[in-house]
C-alpha cells in the first residue's frame, strides 16, 4: 500500500500544490526552447508540388521542387483558401498589404505557426493536473521538435502540429466539463487536412463520454458541426483534381506493391520503394507511350509517373484513348476497389499485412523533401543528427506506445482502451493506403502519428476526467 507521504506528494502534483507552478514553468520553457531549436537549426523545406493548394490563396506561386524562398513576389491571380493554412496565408497577405509590401514575406506564417504551438503549449500546461498529462504534453512538444520543420513549409501538416497542442488542452477542458475548445479545435483540424478526418471517431468518442449525458445540447451541437466541418473539408480539399490520382494509386499502387511483396523489401522510404518496383516493371511504364490493354499491366505503378502520362495521353488522344483512361482510373473507385477482393479474398489478408509492416520498418525522416538546403549544418548539427536518429526508428518506437496503451487498457480492464489503441495504431496505415495506396505513405502516415501521445494518454487514464478523481478513490470501470 502507498505510505501517506506517497499519497500526499501525488495529490500535491496533481492539484498545483507543491511542485505544479515548476512542473508549469519547465514545460513552457521546454517549448520554448524547442521553437528556438527549430527556427535556428532547421533551414526550409522542399515543395515536392502540394503547395499549390496553399500559394495561390497568398497570390503567389512556389515552384516545384525548390525550397521555401524567404520572398515570393506578387500576382492579380489568387484563390479562395480551401484549408486553415491557406486561410493564414491569406490574412498575412492582407496584412502585408496593409503595410504595402510588393512581396510575400514568409518568415510572417513561421511566426503565426510558432506562436500558435507555443500558445497552445501554455494552455495545455495550465490545465495539467497528473502526471500522465505532464508526460503527454511533453511527448507533444517532442513530436514539435522532430517535426517543426514543417512551420517553415506550406505543407497543410503544418497547421496540425501547431494544433496539437490546442487539441490536448481542449481535451484537459473537456475532462473538466468544458467541451467548447475542444469542439472548434477539432473542427479547426478537419479543416487542416482531409486526412485527420482518421482522427473523428476518437473526437466523438472522448465527446461522448464526457459531454454526455449532463451536456447533451452541447454534444448535439458539437456533433453537427463537426459533422458539417468533415464534410465541407472532404469537398473542398477531395474534389477531381485529388479523386483521380487518388483512386489510381489506390488501386494500382495499394493493391501492386502489396501483391509484389514489397513489405519484405530492403527501402525504408517511398521514393526509394518506389524506384525498387519500378526496376521489376517493364520500362515502358516509367514512360508510357500508349494506353495499356490490361488493366494488369499497370499493377505496382503510381500516379505521379505512369498514371499522369496517361492522362496527357488520354488528353491529346482520341474518344477511345480517353475512355479507356477513365477506365483505368474507375478501377480505384471505392466500389470497384472493394469489388476486387470479393472476387480476389485471397488478396485481402497480404493487402491488410503490408501497409502495417511497412509502418514500423519505414524511415519517417521524409529526405525526399529535406534537401541539403534543409538541413541543419555547423553549430546546429547535432540537432539533425538526433532528429535523423529517432526519425528513423520512429515505427518501432510507435511499436512499443501500442504495447503501452493495450497494457494500460489491459490493467483498467478497459475494452474500449484496447479498442482506441487498436483503431489507432492498427487502422492509421490502412487507413493511408485505403486513400492514396502507398504513395508517399510516410508523409501522409506522419500527420496521423502526430496524435499518439493523446491516443495513449486516453488509453492510461482510461477517458476519465483526470485530476479529480485521480486524486480520490479507483475511478470506475
Amino acid at each position: 500500500m502507498k505510505t501517506q507521504s506517497r499519497i500526499d506528494r501525488e495529490s500535491a502534483f496533481a492539484t498545483g500544490r507543491g511542485g505544479w507552478s515548476i512542473w508549469k514553468t519547465l514545460l513552457a520553457s521546454l517549448a520554448a526552447a524547442t521553437l528556438v531549436a527549430v527556427a535556428l537549426g532547421y533551414g526550409p523545406m522542399i515543395n515536392s508540388g502540394d503547395w499549390w493548394r496553399i500559394c495561390p490563396s497568398g497570390h503567389f506561386t512556389a515552384m516545384g521542387w525548390q525550397p521555401l524562398q524567404e520572398t515570393y513576389p506578387l500576382s492579380a491571380k489568387g484563390a479562395v483558401p480551401s484549408s486553415v493554412l491557406a486561410l493564414l496565408v491569406q490574412i498575412g497577405l492582407w496584412l502585408q498589404l496593409a503595410w504595402g509590401s510588393q512581396v510575400y514575406w514568409t518568415p510572417l506564417v513561421f511566426i503565426a505557426l510558432c506562436a500558435m504551438f507555443l500558445g497552445g503549449c501554455l494552455v495545455a500546461a495550465r490545465a495539467c493536473g497528473t502526471r500522465a498529462d505532464h508526460w503527454a504534453l511533453a511527448s507533444v512538444i517532442l513530436v514539435g521538435a522532430l517535426y517543426g520543420f514543417y512551420f517553415k513549409s506550406f505543407y497543410q501538416e503544418a497547421t496540425t502540429l501547431a494544433l496539437l497542442p490546442w487539441f490536448l488542452g481542449g481535451l484537459f477542458a473537456l475532462r473538466e466539463g468544458r467541451p467548447g475548445l475542444f469542439v472548434v479545435v477539432t473542427c479547426l483540424m478537419l479543416g487542416s487536412k482531409v486526412e485527420n478526418l482518421f482522427v473523428i471517431p476518437i473526437a466523438l468518442a472522448a465527446l461522448a463520454l464526457h459531454a454526455y449525458p449532463r451536456k447533451r445540447t452541447w454534444l448535439a451541437v458539437a456533433l453537427l458541426g463537426i459533422a458539417a466541418t468533415a464534410g465541407l473539408s472532404f469537398l473542398v480539399q477531395h474534389g477531381p483534381d485529388y479523386r483521380t490520382p487518388n483512386d489510381y494509386n489506390r488501386y494500382y499502387s495499394g493493391i501492386g506493391w502489396s501483391s509484389m511483396g514489397l513489405e519484405d523489401a530492403p527501402p525504408r522510404t517511398f521514393d526509394a520503394m518506389r524506384r525498387y518496383a519500378y526496376a521489376r516493371l517493364p520500362k515502358s511504364l516509367g514512360k508510357p507511350e500508349a494506353m495499356p490493354s490490361r488493366d494488369a499491366e499497370l499493377m505496382g505503378t503510381t500516379y505521379w509517373m505512369t498514371g499522369y502520362d496517361l492522362s496527357v495521353l488520354a488528353a491529346a488522344g482520341s474518344p477511345a484513348d480517353k475512355a479507356r483512361f477513365r477506365e483505368i482510373v474507375d478501377r480505384g473507385s471505392l466500389g470497384n476497389f472493394l469489388g476486387y477482393f470479393a472476387r480476389n479474398p485471397g488478396a485481402l489478408p497480404g493487402y491488410l499485412w503490408a501497409p502495417l509492416k511497412l509502418a514500423v520498418r519505414f524511415d519517417y525522416d521524409l529526405s525526399y523533401i529535406r534537401t541539403e538546403a534543409s538541413r541543419t549544418a555547423g553549430a546546429w548539427s547535432w540537432l539533425r543528427a538526433a532528429d535523423e536518429f529517432v526519425l528513423a526508428r520512429l515505427g518501432y518506437l510507435l511499436l512499443g506506445a501500442f504495447a503501452v496503451a493495450l497494457l494500460a487498457a489491459a490493467r483498467r480492464r478497459s475494452l474500449r482502451g484496447a479498442l482506441l489503441a487498436g483503431y489507432f495504431f492498427l487502422g492509421a496505415p490502412l487507413f493511408c493506403v485505403l486513400g492514396d495506396g502507398y504513395y508517399e505513405f510516410e508523409k501522409h502516415l506522419t500527420s496521423l502519428w502526430f496524435f499518439a501521445p493523446l491516443v495513449v494518454l486516453l488509453c492510461v487514464t482510461d477517458f476519465h476526467r483526470g485530476a479529480s478523481r485521480e486524486r480520490g478513490a479507483r475511478p470506475g470501470r
